[in-house]
């Protein structure tokens, strides 16, 4: 069962309180205020989609980090705001769209539908990856419906955790945990390991 979406406020108070305890300079994550329930109505109507409920929650908290020098703590980059989660969404509508008016054999050798899907709601991104949410019920393979996928630029995507919920909630049990290293910019990298659903 997914991560109960009323336990993500705790979720973030535990990340919070781990990070301000490890790194040499919390303010650095840039975390930003709450966005409105306006706002996030508004971006479900700019992209046709409604978000699950366990994002909404976590935008209730944070919209995303400030700007593109906050420090990332998840290994997935900057967590985006509701605008950046609009603006990201229509940038690769739009790379969609010129791809398919390009010469056939022009194209990637992958098919568009299966390295973008208009139904993913990317939340983070990271250089030439971005962190999604699959809205999709029709998505093959192990991108369930809510699941968190990890859109990648250079080919199509992979399953990352059951909801995003879930992933938060990884995220939160691996910083508690001490599961990272915080190099000398400061930035807290997550040690590398398959989703592990808590107990």
């Amino acid at each position: 069962m997914p991560l109960d979406p009323e336990l993500v406020p705790t979720l973030w108070k535990r990340i919070e309180s781990a990070l301000s305890e490890v790194l040499p300079d919390p303010s650095k994550i840039r975390l930003a205020a709450a966005a409105t329930e306006d706002a996030i109505r508004n971006l479900e109507t700019t992209i046709g989609i409604q978000l699950p409920e366990d994002l909404r929650a976590s935008l209730r908290v944070h919209n995303g980090q400030t700007d593109c020098n906050a420090v990332s703590f998840c290994n997935d980059g900057r967590l985006l705001s509701v605008t950046g989660i609009a603006d990201t969404w229509f940038l690769f509508r739009r790379i969609i769209e010129e791809q398919r008016e390009q010469p056939a054999d022009l194209n990637p050798s992958f098919a568009l539908e299966e390295w973008w899907n208009t139904s993913w709601v990317p939340f983070a991104e990271c250089d030439a990856e971005n962190l999604c949410v699959n809205m999709d019920p029709t998505v093959r393979g192990t991108a369930k419906f809510g699941a968190v996928i990890r859109h990648l630029r250079s080919d199509t995507f992979e399953s990352v955790a059951p909801s995003f919920g879930d992933w938060l909630d990884w995220v939160a049990r691996r910083i508690e945990r001490s599961a990272f290293t915080v190099d000398e910019d400061g930035f807290s990298w997550l040690d590398h390991e398959a989703f592990e659903p808590a107990e």
